[in-house]
């Protein structure tokens, strides 16, 4: 339960021993096979000169850490570390073997490392004739249907063009209509602030302030600061004159700011919500229309690729068939041996595979582990003679045989 519990398992508070603050749980393994101290390294956990590796829980009331020397690390990479590390046969593990789909699994792993690039082929090619057939089926419409969606799409794309749509064109008309939208409160606020700037209080005080300057040197400062501040108000007062004079509001260009915005929003609305995307939106629809005004050579084309992905599909996955079957006697063979060692004495035990009328990212295999516990008995699916107990020795043979393949330290 404590191994469980440092490996990511969920915790309760109820495991904190009364009075204490906190429940705490370490583990040390010690790693020095190049090749495992590699794949850690790739993990970012980096085992010390004597390859020790700790790994620690602390339990707390309100939350759980989980650390790897030192440093605090995810659930997500905890589980993938302690992969490498340790395996736990849990004590119902055994009743995933009543499904065929986990034998195939099993096998799968057995031979990780020899199949692994030709997975991947397979996986990426299904992709693209999943793609194909999808693409395939959307050509099944008739006549009448693609003439209707080409005028739809044409109508759409005219729009779109004939909009005219301009980099930056919405921020600057958006600027002109609330400038015209306020022009009468800017009048307003420009003409109080004129008659303000142009009252006569810093005249004035600078007329006064020069009448009386000669008398004391220190006055000739506040007078050269008057002069200033009115200097600067000659200055503000023909600047808001200048651009009350230049300050026109056109109804007409209102009226067209006005309308262009509409038609920019509603553009918006129907096909993106900037240009970027209102131009993505009109080459998807220009490729669609050029699909559909040469519909039956698309539809030839997708054809021919889609045959080609199937065949390629079909010679990758019988590659990787004929792996499995090879691999899966190795594999028998050793679990076999194993079940003698948990008392099982005259065990025979094989796999079955059945190809699948259809492809999937994992081939076109099913594959079931078969057994047969007494002499002269025909070989049998697993689900069908073993009992629990006899699943849970054979779970336990598997799972040594795996440790031994993906070199996993520990089995618990």
């Amino acid at each position: 339960g404590s191994v469980t519990l440092a490996l990511g398992g969920k915790a309760s508070k109820d495991v904190i021993r009364k009075g204490e603050e906190y429940a705490y749980i370490e583990l040390i393994f010690t790693v020095k096979e190049p090749e495992k101290v590699g794949l850690l390294k790739v993990l970012d956990v980096h085992p010390d000169g004597d390859g020790t590796v700790i790994i620690s829980k602390k339990i707390m009331p309100s939350r759980s850490v989980s650390k790897i020397n030192d440093e605090t690390v995810t659930a997500g990479k905890l589980r993938d570390i302690t992969g490498l590390l340790i395996d736990i046969h849990g004590q119902h593990e055994h009743q995933s073997l009543l499904y065929k789909s986990k034998h195939l699994e099993i096998l799968d792993r057995y031979l990780e490392k020899k199949s692994h690039e030709l997975k991947e082929s397979i996986a990426k090619t299904y992709k693209e004739y999943t793609r194909l057939k999808e693409l395939l089926a959307s050509y099944q419409m008739d006549e009448e249907a693609r003439l209707r969606e080409m005028d739809f799409i044409r109508y759409e794309i005219e729009e779109i063009e004939n909009a005219g749509l301009k980099e930056g064109e919405e921020e600057k008309l958006t600027d002109k209509y609330r400038l015209f939208s306020h022009g009468r409160k800017i009048t307003e606020g420009l003409s109080a602030a004129y008659e303000a700037v142009n009252s006569d209080v810093i005249s004035n005080a600078l007329r006064e302030v020069d009448a009386v300057a000669s008398y004391d040197k220190k006055l000739e400062s506040i007078k050269d600061q008057l002069f200033d501040a009115d200097s600067i108000l000659n200055d503000i007062s023909r600047e808001i004159n200048s651009y009350m004079d230049d300050m026109t509001f056109d109804e007409e260009e209102f009226q067209e700011i006005e309308e262009r915005l509409d038609l920019i929003h509603n553009m918006e609305a129907k096909y993106g919500r900037d240009l970027k995307q209102i131009s993505a939106s009109l080459e998807e629809k220009q490729k669609r229309l050029e699909e559909l005004e040469d519909y039956d050579a698309v539809k030839s084309r997708t054809a021919k690729e889609l045959k080609a992905a199937s065949e390629k599909l079909e010679l990758l996955s019988g590659h990787l068939s004929e792996m499995r079957k090879e691999t899966a006697g190795e594999l028998t063979e050793k679990i076999a041996e194993g079940l003698k060692d948990l008392n099982f004495m005259n065990v025979e035990f094989s796999m079955e595979f059945t190809k699948m009328d259809h492809y999937t990212a994992n081939g076109f295999d099913e594959a079931e582990f078969v057994i047969s516990t007494n002499p002269g008995e025909p070989l049998k699916p697993l689900g069908a003679v073993a009992s629990g107990g006899e699943l849970s020795r054979i779970m336990l043979a598997i799972k040594t045989v795996l440790a031994d393949s993906d070199d996993i330290p520990t089995l618990i």
